[in-house]
C-alpha cells in the first residue's frame, strides 16, 4: 500500500489517511458496536520493520485490535497488549493511546520457510503463550491482565481476556489481507454496557458473527460493513468516527537520554565516536556523537 497521491507540489499522503474508528449504540440490546479499518496504519508498521509475511499478518490484527480495545482512553492514558509465545514469531507489542496514534512490532520480523509457504500465520504464533493487557498513564500502570492464549490467534486470545480478566462480555472479530503485503486489516467488537440481557448477549454476538463470517472478505466502507453484520431488526445509532493513523513517542532528545542512562559500552571508559539508537517501535534511528553525550 502505497502512500496516496496528493495535488502537485504537495507532501505524500500518508497510507493511514482513510484510516478509522467508528462507534455505533444499539440502545434496545444496551451494546455498542465498535468497527475499524487500521489497513494504512498497519501497512505502515509492517513496511517500517520490513516484516515478512507471517511477521505483518500478525501485526495487522494486533493493529486493529489495539485501536479496538483502546476506543475508551482518555487524556494520557496508554493501552499496551504484549503477547509471548512458544511460536517461532516469540510475540509482539503494541501500542495505541488516547488519540489512536499507534506504534508496534512483532518480535521476529521475518521467519524463513514459513514466510514463503502457504501455511497459515498462526503457525508463527504457536497455540501456546501468554497475553498481556496493560492499561498506563504518565503516572504508572492502573490496570494489568494476563491470560493463556485460547488459540493463539489475536481475536480469540484477546476475547478470552475481555472475558476473563477484564469481565466484559465481547465478541472480536477480525478480518484481514494479504497480497505479497497487507491489503487490509479490519476489526469488529461487540460489548455489552452497563443495563444490558447477559443472557440476550449471546444471541445477537452469534447472529453477528455469522453475518461477518458470511461478509468476508470485509468492506473497508465501515457504514456499509455495520449494514452488513447488524440484522435489521437491531436499531441503531452512529455515535462517532475517529480517524487512526502510525505515530511513535520515540525522538533524538530520548535517544541522548537513553545513552546517557546506559553509560559508556562496557569495558570502555567512554562513549564511541559515533552511537546508534534504534527505536524497536517504528524502526526509526538516531545517530548521536560522543560530544553529545559528555556536554552538560
Amino acid at each position: 500500500m502505497e502512500p496516496a497521491e496528493g495535488p502537485p507540489g504537495a507532501a505524500p499522503v500518508p497510507p493511514w489517511h482513510r484510516d478509522r474508528l467508528v462507534t455505533i449504540l444499539l440502545p434496545e440490546h444496551h451494546c455498542r458496536l465498535l468497527l475499524v479499518d487500521a489497513s494504512g496504519t498497519a501497512c505502515e508498521a509492517e513496511f517500517r520493520h520490513l516484516a515478512g509475511r507471517v511477521g505483518a499478518e500478525v501485526l495487522g490484527r494486533a493493529t486493529v485490535a489495539a485501536v479496538l480495545l483502546g476506543a475508551d482512553l482518555k487524556d494520557d492514558e496508554r493501552l499496551s497488549i504484549q503477547a509471548r509465545c512458544e511460536g517461532p514469531i516469540e510475540g509482539y507489542l503494541v501500542e495505541v493511546d488516547s488519540k489512536l496514534n499507534f506504534r508496534g512490532y512483532t518480535n521476529k520480523k521475518t521467519i524463513r520457510g514459513l514466510d514463503r509457504s502457504a501455511r497459515p500465520f498462526v503457525e508463527g504464533v504457536g497455540k501456546v503463550g501468554r497475553l498481556q493487557v496493560i492499561r498506563s498513564t504518565g503516572s504508572g500502570i492502573f490496570y494489568q491482565g494476563v491470560t493463556s492464549f485460547a488459540q493463539g490467534d489475536v481475536a480469540t486470545d484477546l476475547e478470552r481476556s475481555l472475558r476473563e480478566s477484564q469481565q466484559i462480555p465481547s465478541r472480536l472479530l477480525i478480518d484481514h489481507g494479504y497480497r505479497m503485503q497487507l491489503t487490509s486489516a479490519i476489526g469488529i467488537l461487540l460489548q455489552v454496557l452497563p443495563g444490558a440481557d447477559a443472557e440476550a448477549f449471546p444471541y445477537l454476538a452469534a447472529e453477528i458473527a455469522a453475518r461477518a463470517e458470511r461478509a468476508r472478505p470485509w468492506t473497508k466502507d465501515l457504514e456499509t460493513l455495520a449494514k452488513l453484520v447488524l440484522p435489521e431488526s437491531v436499531p441503531s445509532k452512529l455515535l462517532d468516527s475517529r480517524p487512526i493513523r502510525f505515530s511513535c513517542r520515540c525522538s533524538r532528545e530520548r535517544a541522548i537520554s537513553v545513552l546517557k542512562l546506559m553509560g559508556p559500552p562496557e569495558g570502555q571508559a567512554t562513549y564511541p565516536e559515533l552511537n546508534r539508537v534504534t527505536c524497536a517501535f517504528c524502526n526509526d534511528t538516531y545517530e548521536v556523537l560522543a560530544s553529545e553525550l559528555l556536554a552538560g
